[in-house]
């Protein structure tokens, strides 16, 4: 995977295009990077693949189960990055330590959309599945004129396959409200593949195949975790066992075996 220095460009003047980009390798590097009419989003860790951005986002929260830090990658301090980072930031509320975090309206854009007007339990709540969604949204609300979408294939071995559907209807709302939204042809958001219910053939050995490939690696997830979960078991045992020998040498009792002691 390149890696790139990103560099950053300001937000004047304004402009009518905007590019949101995520991780699938596929055509995240597609996105119009060279071009300074679109402004450039990314989000978490990506700044290591994408050449420019314009503002970035980060909504997972600051601590606890999820937290962003909790994946940081290998190698790297994202903290420093999230705290050096000179574009606007956006975040589920505003951190001391990341001076340029900007706390998602996420009221403003509730209230915009009024999804509860269509089910009345989505009162206070939208309908949002991944960052993606939020960005969506946002750009819908200021009223960009193009949204180009690269790095998001939500495919079944990609994504979760509850994001696709949010994502599909935020590309929807804004179709709606005539934006011209550009997608990549590795995306598989608004991909029928083909199939018109009710004109064509289903594709159901193409459906099963995706079923299939989806159950091979929930399988290989499934034994990664056991794995994982196996070596936590042994560490703890062995945990236990130095623990008891810790107790033992402070009670004065020697631990070691006599063989060990003896010449």
């Amino acid at each position: 995977m390149k890696e790139f220095s990103i560099k950053f460009d300001a937000l004047e003047p304004r402009r009518k295009k905007v590019a949101i980009v995520g991780f699938a390798s596929s055509s995240r590097l597609k996105a119009p990077y060279a071009d300074p009419s679109w402004e450039v989003w990314g989000m978490n860790q990506l700044y290591r693949f994408v050449p420019r951005a314009t503002r970035w986002w980060e909504l997972h929260p600051h601590e606890g189960p999820g937290s962003y830090l909790m994946d940081e990658v290998p190698g790297t301090n994202y903290m420093k990055w999230l705290s050096e980072c000179p574009v606007p930031l956006y975040m589920v509320s505003r951190h001391p330590k990341i001076p340029k975090s900007i706390e998602y309206p996420l009221d403003q854009i509730i209230e915009e959309f009024k999804l509860h007007d269509v089910r009345p339990d989505m009162k206070g709540k939208g309908y949002f599945h991944s960052s993606v969604d939020y960005m969506l949204a946002l750009a819908i609300s200021e009223g960009f004129e193009e949204i180009g979408v690269w790095g998001v294939d939500m495919a079944h071995d990609t994504e979760y396959g509850y994001q696709k559907p949010s994502g599909s209807f935020w590309i929807g709302v804004a179709k709606g409200r005539g934006v011209k939204v550009t997608l990549p042809v590795e995306s598989a958001l608004l991909n029928n593949q083909g199939y018109r219910y009710g004109y064509d053939p289903m594709p159901s050995n193409e459906m099963e195949g995706q079923l299939r490939a989806r159950r091979g690696a929930l399988d290989q997830r499934r034994l990664q975790l056991l794995t994982e979960m196996n070596a936590v078991d042994g560490a703890i045992q062995e945990n236990i066992h130095w623990t008891e020998m810790v107790k033992q040498m402070g009670r004065g009792a020697n631990p070691l075996p006599a063989s060990s002691t003896e010449g």
